[in-house]
């Protein structure tokens, strides 16, 4: 199923403008200068360009000898400063071996922190929980 189109996740599905925006304001917020995007959609030109003009260098790691998909996000999100994902419960079981706070988008606000003492209570990474 692809989770874009079902009608109850249409609170966790992000367009391009949100993440773009979100992932600004958290590198303006803690200095920034690189990021590492994983994705299981493609990444337009236009997405990677609109963190370019900022100053935001990019990186999209590809499947190769070093790894798969799954093994380069393990090696990349244990070793990030900060991580924004989406509410799956994979990418926030990953983030939450790693780390004790993580961030997501939203609609009202570039993004929100979530700690992981709370993530069962708050929207939409409670959705994991229920």
């Amino acid at each position: 199923t692809d989770f874009l189109t079902v009608e109850q996740f249409r609170d966790i599905n992000f367009s391009d403008n949100n993440w773009v925006n979100a992932i600004k304001k958290l590198c303006f917020e803690e200095g920034i200068r690189k990021v590492i995007i994983f994705s299981d959609s493609d990444i337009s030109n236009q997405f990677i360009e609109n963190l370019q003009i900022d100053g935001i260098k990019t990186d999209i790691p590809i499947e190769n000898s070093k790894g798969t998909f799954l093994e380069l996000f393990i090696s990349y999100i244990s070793k990030a400063s900060f991580v924004m994902c989406n509410a799956s419960t994979l990418s926030l079981s990953m983030s939450f071996l790693f780390h004790e706070e993580i961030y997501l988008p939203t609609f009202k606000k570039e993004f929100q922190k979530i700690n992981i003492r709370e993530a069962h209570l708050k929207y939409p990474t409670c959705l994991n929980w229920n």
